[in-house]
């Protein structure tokens, strides 16, 4: 019975402090990796092969999959 009382009386306060500090870093990595796609994709893929633009456009896309 003490694991279940000890589970249950567990306090937020020690563990919404981290969850928040882990999703602005994950929003502001998120922003980088955008604005590094967008800079791909209005400078430098015009000279690369096409390959690499349907790669580049893969990995953004499937980048959030993780977050379902």
């Amino acid at each position: 019975m003490g694991d279940v009382e000890t589970f249950t009386s567990a306090k937020l306060d020690d563990t919404i402090g981290a969850l928040e500090l882990g999703s602005l870093l994950a929003m502001f990595m998120f922003g980088i990796v955008t604005l590094q796609t967008y800079t791909y994709y209005e400078h430098i893929s015009d000279k690369d092969r096409i390959v690499y633009r349907i790669l580049v456009r893969f990995r953004f896309l499937d980048m959030p999959a993780p977050c379902e």
